[in-house]
């Protein structure tokens, strides 16, 4: 399967938004990704583990009848992987429902 960047942005994209993804496109992809975490860049290395592990997780959310996270959760999420890469530190606030920051984040309330 030769794919370009793009096909791995949109496929990035269908699982953090939850897309349906085709049975039969699955095993080509996860193929593919595989192959560009062995071998690519280390950027591109990145980019397809976060996408294997998304849809590792949609999977198990899928077995569990759990719906997908939300979109506030998924950035706070990529915020500490590329704070992890950078070995920088996160803000200590957690995106809640209501907007605000959760207690055990130290905000005093």
């Amino acid at each position: 399967m030769d794919v370009s960047r793009s096909d791995v942005r949109l496929w990035g994209r269908a699982v953090r938004e939850g897309w349906p993804v085709p049975a039969a496109m699955r095993p080509g992809m996860v193929e593919e990704l595989v192959r560009i975490v062995e071998h690519g860049k280390p950027w591109q290395a990145i980019r397809a583990a976060r996408i294997l592990i998304a849809m590792d997780e949609a999977n198990l959310r899928a077995e569990q009848g759990l719906s997908a996270p939300s979109l506030k959760g998924l950035a706070y999420r990529s915020e500490l992987l590329d704070a992890q890469k950078h070995g920088k530190g996160v803000r200590h606030e957690y995106p809640s429902q209501t907007g605000r920051p959760h207690r055990h984040c130290g905000d005093g309330g």
